[in-house]
């Protein structure tokens, strides 16, 4: 069981639950795939960016022949996690290859969110700005999304309008 605030107790218990899934359920399963997908997009939190890229990488692959389940959030996970390793241009282009994955209204935010941040990071500020409101677009009801990315969504706003170069942040989402 792993304790609030202590990441290696929480990959140990991830590293368990996944061992599990893969004896019970098999590797390519749809829900171990999921699961693998959440564990690297943690990972990519706490600060092992490249490990998470290549193991998401291989999950998105993986995970693309199962169909939807949990396959927005792997494809998100993965953007997410080759943006914070500096690779903007390839988010985008995983973004644009995956763009009809994102269905629910809470993962059209993130995909239009991560465009912004993606552009920005590319200096591309007029795409971002328009990535970003489309985004706020889908704010409008707050009980399908979080507070944390709306937050970050109006830090990234507010930079941009500011004129701020060089605009990189580690998002929790």
């Amino acid at each position: 069981h792993a304790a609030l605030g202590d990441p290696d107790s929480a990959f140990a218990d991830y590293d368990q639950a996944l061992g599990t899934l893969v004896r019970v359920m098999g590797a390519q399963a749809p829900y171990t795939l999921h699961v693998q997908a959440h564990r690297a997009g943690a990972l990519a939190q706490r600060g092992e960016v490249a490990q998470a890229v290549a193991e998401l990488a291989q999950t998105v692959e993986a995970q693309r022949p199962h169909g939807p389940m949990g396959f927005a959030t792997t494809v998100l996970h993965h953007v997410m996690a080759l943006r914070l390793n500096g690779q903007p241009a390839q988010a985008l282009a995983a973004l644009q290859r995956d763009a009809t994955v994102a269905s629910s209204r809470s993962d059209r935010f993130r995909w239009h969110y991560e465009r912004g941040a993606s552009l920005l990071d590319l200096a591309r500020n007029d795409e971002a700005l328009a990535a970003l409101r489309q985004a706020e677009s889908f704010l409008a009801a707050p009980a399908e999304t979080r507070n944390a990315p709306r937050a970050e969504w109006r830090v990234a706003l507010g930079r941009e309008r500011l004129g701020l170069p060089g605009w990189s942040h580690r998002c929790a989402w």
